[in-house]
């Protein structure tokens, strides 16, 4: 699906929007706001900021926060033994 004029990338992937979701997560996100494009406007929807906005309201992130601190943490003792 095409995007609307209206979405900002650079807006979206500020961390207070879409931080903490795995790209799995970001590609589900897309899906489901292009079956709330094709909800409202029919099969020539072009996926809009608000679709993309609820469908990010409505996922739920399944990576923890304790998760990214034991990868971080992970990564910074691999770093430091090689």
């Amino acid at each position: 699906k095409a995007c609307g004029d209206d979405i900002e990338v650079q807006e979206l992937s500020r961390e207070e929007i879409t931080g903490g979701f795995s790209g799995a997560e970001l590609i589900a996100i897309c899906r489901e706001a292009a079956l709330y494009a094709l909800e409202d406007c029919g099969s020539g929807a072009k996926i809009g900021r608000k679709h993309l906005l609820r469908s990010i309201e409505s996922t739920k992130r399944q990576i923890t926060p304790e998760m990214l601190a034991f990868y971080a943490s992970y990564q910074k003792d691999a770093a430091s033994s090689s």
